[in-house]
């Protein structure tokens, strides 16, 4: 895997439209939560510059692939794989998305703890039936809602999804497509 795989391009051409408004990026700094990410020094509110960095690190979910005991779609490592970064503030033709990024290494691992809850939630809610697949999760939807973005662990399709329910639909046909038709917020 590396920048020819379609999600790893997907997401490098969604970086760059993002990165043509810096000052959008900027989030509280916390001295003990420091990341690579960061660019430059707190402002007076406590505010700090950031961008993604890329890394090139597709083994992230290798602990969530041996807990599930089956693995992880090549997009999704893709995706989690490519940058450290903040969430990305994006927008989907139906809707507000924030792409989940991973900040530094104990954001990783915190990131693979959640993946695996969210996973072993559904098989304890739904079986290993097919007519509800694994989903895994890589965005959220406005503030306020219930909804997340998943991805079909089998198909590769997106999913909207509300956790812990069987209210899910497909909203792409794959991550490369979905990542494609984001704009930055």
């Amino acid at each position: 895997m590396g920048p020819d795989h379609p999600v790893v391009a997907a997401l490098d051409a969604l970086v760059a439209r993002c990165l043509a408004h810096p000052e959008r990026l900027r989030t509280r700094h916390d001295r003990d939560w420091p990341s690579p990410c960061e660019r430059g020094q707190p402002d007076a509110d406590g505010m700090i510059r950031w961008e993604p960095v890329i890394r090139d690190d597709y083994t992230t979910l290798a602990g969530l692939e041996h807990a599930l005991e089956e693995p992880v779609h090549e997009d999704l490592k893709a995706f989690y794989g490519r940058y450290w970064s903040y969430n990305l503030e994006t927008e989907a033709p139906q809707g507000h998305v924030s792409l989940i990024g991973i900040w530094n290494p104990d954001d990783g691992k915190r990131l693979n703890e959640n993946l695996l809850g969210h996973a072993l939630q559904q098989r304890r809610f739904f079986g290993l039936r097919k007519r509800y697949p694994m989903t895994l999760f890589f965005a959220t939807t406005e503030e306020e809602s219930e909804y997340i973005l998943s991805l079909d662990n089998h198909s590769g399709e997106v999913i909207v999804e509300r956790p812990g329910t069987r209210d899910w639909r497909v909203v792409a046909p794959g991550l490369e497509s979905f990542l494609r038709s984001l704009t930055p917020a």
